[in-house]
């Protein structure tokens, strides 16, 4: 089946290439949606896994010529993310050469195309959120948001050996997607103006977390954080507490009969649920090492930390194969060194700081706060493991900041249409 699609993928190279050259939407969607079910497809490394990636490299290409060619204003708030997201390209080959133990090419491609995202994110992000209205872009990040929930669900059932499904697995598997759309779905919930978007948004924001908790992965209890990031009095970039109260008790019924009907259509083992969120007491009442879960990762956090006195300024580079699990934020240390790691956080912070001062100068908005929303779960999340080892982080870095250049694109023609016109003096003819 593998091979049918890489053929079909040739045979239609042409009109592909086409629509990326000319559309930054389509760029976008081939990235984040391709990426979801190509890389999801196997742990493999294919004909279609490399087609991909090149066409990934192409949309970043034509995405950069655009931006350096006819750059919107907002786009000097971002313009150091360049350079860091180069030095991200430069450690990651250096790795490649200076690993320790030896690279494996097969694992450091397949590693290294979710870090090469970081760097094309903001470069197609904005790009093409000149192309589409906010609203147009709010509605694709809650599908895809839906679709993503949808996979993670598939997948961690099916690892646990729990799944009454008989698929197990149909895109890539990330928390990170979920979350940003869970987080919009939630402000776009109270502050929507069209009926069709806030019934979008109330049914991403009950879905997405029932479909996430039947998993039984603790972490997303975090989703609750973009509903306390969100609160505020910033205008309609930020939602009043007392409507939050509103929408938690209009959604409780249908999210309660959702969440029932779900759980007994995806898991086998009617005890599983009341099992794993049982031993989240053992955190609660100050007993951690009573959970399995919490010991493993403290012995995960020691085997890291004896990896990178090994090699701490390099780290072993993408391609080389840890012998165990490292579900600890130390992975990124241990693949990227402290010196690419440092590097990794001087491009997220750029990035954040660019929508800061995007914001401060065109206002704040829905797309600002849920970009903030998620730069802050990724850093909570962190004592569960390395927000860079999900799958779709980088994903939803793309759709993000779409959001930020399509209401930054708003903010400025509207900006410049209000300003006034200059007259310049008229010359009689006679």
């Amino acid at each position: 089946m593998s091979d049918q699609a890489a053929g079909l993928s040739m045979a239609a190279l042409p009109f592909l290439i086409v629509l990326l050259v000319r559309s930054a939407t389509f760029r976008v969607l081939t990235i984040v949606v391709g990426g979801l079910f190509v890389l999801g497809s196997s742990t493999d490394v294919g004909v279609t896994k490399v087609l991909y990636s090149a066409i990934v490299a192409a949309c970043g290409a034509v995405s950069l010529y655009r931006l350096l060619k006819d750059p919107p204003a907002y786009v000097q708030h971002f313009r150091p993310a360049l350079g860091w997201g180069l030095a991200l390209l430069a450690i990651l080959a250096l790795g490649l050469l200076a690993s320790p133990e030896g690279v494996d090419f097969v694992t450091f491609g397949r590693q290294a195309i979710y870090y090469v995202l970081l760097v094309i994110a903001p470069i197609v992000g904005l790009d093409a959120g000149r192309e589409l209205r906010p609203a147009t872009v709010y509605r694709v990040i809650l599908v895809i948001g839906v679709l993503a929930a949808a996979g993670f669900m598939i997948d961690w059932l099916n690892r646990r050996g729990v799944t009454a499904l008989n698929i197990d697995r149909i895109v890539v598997s990330s928390f990170f997607l979920p979350a940003l759309a869970f987080s919009l779905a939630v402000l776009l919930a109270l502050s929507a103006k069209a009926f069709r978007d806030k019934l979008l948004a109330v049914g991403a924001a009950i879905s997405i977390p029932i479909m996430l908790a039947v998993t039984g992965t603790r972490s997303s209890i975090l989703l609750l954080l973009a509903v306390v990031f969100s609160i505020g009095k910033v205008g309609k970039s930020r939602i009043p507490p007392l409507r939050v109260l509103v929408l938690l008790a209009v959604v409780a019924i249908p999210a309660a009969a959702m969440a029932a009907f779900i759980s007994a259509n995806v898991i086998a083992d009617r005890d599983f649920l009341v099992l794993r969120f049982g031993a989240l007491q053992n955190l609660l009442i100050g007993e951690p090492v009573a959970d399995l879960s919490f010991a493993l990762r403290s012995q995960q956090y020691e085997q890291a930390l004896a990896l990178i006195e090994l090699s701490p300024l390099l780290g072993y580079g993408l391609g080389y194969s840890i012998p165990f699990t490292l579900d600890t934020p130390l992975l990124t240390v241990v693949r990227l060194g402290l010196l690419g790691t440092l590097i990794v956080i001087g491009l997220l912070f750029t990035l954040a700081t660019g929508v800061h001062r995007a914001s401060r100068e065109y206002g704040f908005n829905p797309a600002s706060t849920i970009f903030w929303t998620f730069i802050g779960i990724a850093v909570i999340y962190l004592p569960l493991g390395t927000p860079l080892e999900d799958r779709g982080f980088a994903f939803a870095l793309v759709l993000a900041l779409m959001a930020v250049g399509s209401e930054l694109d708003v903010s400025h023609r509207r900006r410049a249409s209000a300003a006034p016109t200059e007259h310049l003096p008229q010359i009689s003819a006679t």
